[in-house]
């Protein structure tokens, strides 16, 4: 019994250890139902005004698409280019006019650059001034 305890809080805790869920979303006007296909399993995809979202934990690495399909009839596949177990992030896309691109990608595990500094008119240090 000890032993079968041990087996369930061990898988629990490898669980919380796993990949974390990556979140992909599109906003498309005129679109009744959207799917995410990647990593060889299919995902429907949650409605709110014209976006669809979506959480998934990768399983594994490559390319994939959200499938859209129109009220009006026709459907669409949107590439995704490359995903990752390794790289989660919240993958913004957008479909327009049957056309459909990544409009930004957010990653939690990626540090922003640094900010560049303002402009000034000042010299430089080893500038003279200007008259």
């Amino acid at each position: 019994m000890k032993r079968i305890l041990f087996a369930v809080a061990a898988c629990s805790v490898l669980a919380a250890c796993g990949p974390k869920p990556a979140t992909f979303e599109i906003e498309a006007d005129g679109v009744e139902k959207a799917t995410l296909d990647v990593c060889d399993q299919k995902s429907p995809m949650k409605k709110a005004g014209k976006v669809f979202t979506v959480d998934r934990k990768l399983t594994c690495s490559g390319e994939g698409d959200i499938q859209l399909k129109y009220t009006n009839g026709p459907e669409v596949a949107c590439h995704i280019q490359y995903v990752s177990a390794n790289f989660p992030g919240h993958w913004k896309y957008f479909a327009q006019g049957g056309q459909c691109g990544l409009d930004s990608l957010e990653n939690k595990n990626v540090p922003n650059p640094k900010p560049k500094p303002a402009a000034t008119n000042a010299p430089a240090a080893n500038e003279p001034a200007k008259k």
